[in-house]
């Protein structure tokens, strides 16, 4: 581990360049074969098992893709051994997935009228809407460095407060802090954590009663803490291991009676969601379990005012809600909502000052809410085709405000006592859009959209009206 000014660089063991072309010539030696009908990721996956790497677990092709850092938008020639992926359909929300031969062709499990291995070219694949290609995480390209691609696949708004805004850009191989002063000079970036592994799957910060900053960045078998205080430059240390398929992570802390602070951290791995907890000084980490989900891809944390934990772990079908209290009862598990057309992308959760919860799920086709408790309602549905993200937020003026993005574009929603509306905030033509966040900075609401190489940033409120500009370029 090197500790440097500007953050961490986790360094990682010699890569087998070979492994691309084995994983490659496992496939090509499949080709004929029909054993592999309506399963391409599984396909892939065995062709880097026959080389001695894991791709981790994950529910579908368009699940994977949205999973994991690497992206090359809309690049329709990947390199031997890059998988290449297609979007989801109508007819079928787990998109495509194949293996690229290198020279503009893929090897594939089955395609249009085809249910045997075989090859094609990428542009004669009509029927589903290409994404680009990645490559695996860890694995090292054919006579090249490994790949630390610079797609940001997450990213995260704070602020302390003494005023300074931060944003958390997080990349498959490090997380990026951007940060500034209103009416100060500028935006200033650096570089806090890099995982030369290139296996950052996400990321979470929050801020601690003493001012230090704790940044939790996943990796595919745990987390690494990164924390810092003014005038102290970044340390880090991997502080949770031995898990498989890491997908997410919250950060999250409490105080009890006597002030004491306990840390938690919550990890969305393969098979359900964990929390682990500690206390400065105290007796180490501690883990639990919290629910067997199997191939989850979201999560989300809320605490009710009755001191009631709820974690909601979301797979392509259904969202979960574990709930429990902690010292007093055990977590029980049970389903908030099912989806039959299998293609839940992401969730978000709140609770509002009314008591009253509210659970978000968007699919392919649109964006779902669940509420009960103080003013509940019934579900309810809005319409958002090609729907990746949600996120909610409520102003200090009681109006609801949902964003929902798709590849393209983010969606704003808002409703209160006196009406309700909606626009698109911000459209970004080379589409690529992965991750939003949303703040607040006085009259203005703020949304943060990464979208391949940049983060971008969309001003409104008061009189004005939405205003973007790129943040951070990468």
């Amino acid at each position: 581990m090197i500790v440097a000014a500007l953050g961490v660089t986790i360094m990682a063991g010699p890569a087998r360049a070979d492994v691309p072309s084995d994983a490659v010539a496992w496939a090509q030696s499949e080709v004929g074969q029909s054993s592999y009908q309506g399963q391409c990721l599984q396909f892939v996956a065995d062709a880097y098992a026959s080389a001695g790497v894991s791709l981790g677990s994950s529910p579908s092709a368009v699940a994977y893709w949205n999973s994991t850092g690497g992206h090359h938008d809309g690049d329709a020639n990947p390199p031997k051994g890059a998988l290449a992926f297609w979007g989801a359909t109508s007819g079928n929300p787990d998109g495509h997935v194949a293996i690229s031969r290198g020279d503009g062709s893929v090897i594939s499990s089955e395609e249009r009228n085809h249910y045997d291995i075989h090859v094609f070219a990428i542009g004669d694949r009509q029927n589903y809407p290409y994404l680009g290609w990645l490559i695996p995480p860890g694995v090292t390209p054919p006579g090249g460095d490994p790949v630390h691609s610079k797609t940001i696949i997450t990213v995260k708004k704070t602020a302390q407060s003494d005023g300074t805004q931060q944003v958390y850009s997080v990349t498959s191989s490090d997380v990026l802090e951007s940060w500034w002063h209103d009416g100060g000079d500028g935006v200033h970036t650096g570089d806090l954590i890099t995982i030369a592994q290139n296996d950052i799957r996400d990321a979470d910060k929050i801020v601690l009663p003493d001012g230090t900053q704790s940044l939790y960045t996943a990796v595919s078998d745990g987390v690494w803490e990164t924390w810092w205080r003014s005038g102290d430059g970044p340390h880090s240390a991997k502080i949770i291991g031995g898990l498989s398929g890491v997908r997410k992570v919250i950060a999250a802390q409490s105080t009890d009676g006597g002030g004491h602070l306990t840390h938690l951290v919550y990890v969305l791995a393969a098979d359900g969601p964990y929390e682990y907890w500690w206390r400065d000084g105290g007796d180490g980490i501690h883990s639990s379990r919290l629910s067997n989900i199997n191939d989850p891809i979201a999560f989300a944390r809320t605490v009710q005012a009755d001191g009631i934990y709820q974690v909601y772990t979301a797979t392509a079908g259904a969202v979960f809600e574990t709930a429990w209290k902690p010292g007093q009862t055990a977590p029980q598990t049970g389903v908030i909502i099912g989806i039959s057309q299998n293609d839940i992308q992401n969730i978000d959760k709140i609770i509002k000052s009314d008591g009253t919860n509210e659970l978000y799920t968007i699919t392919s086709a649109g964006i779902w809410e669940n509420r009960w408790g103080g003013s509940a309602g019934a579900m309810q549905q809005d319409n958002l085709p090609g729907g990746v993200v949600v996120k909610k937020f409520v102003d200090s003026d009681g109006t609801d405000q949902l964003y929902g993005a798709t590849g393209d574009h983010v969606q704003q929603y808002w409703w209160n006592s006196g009406g309700s509306g909606g626009s698109t905030l911000i459209t970004i033509s080379q589409g690529g859009i992965r991750a939003i966040d949303v703040s607040k900075n006085g009259v203005f609401t703020q949304l943060y959209t990464a979208a391949g190489k940049n983060v971008w940033e969309t001003w409104r409120g008061g009189d004005h009206t939405p205003s973007s500009s790129v943040l951070v370029g990468l």
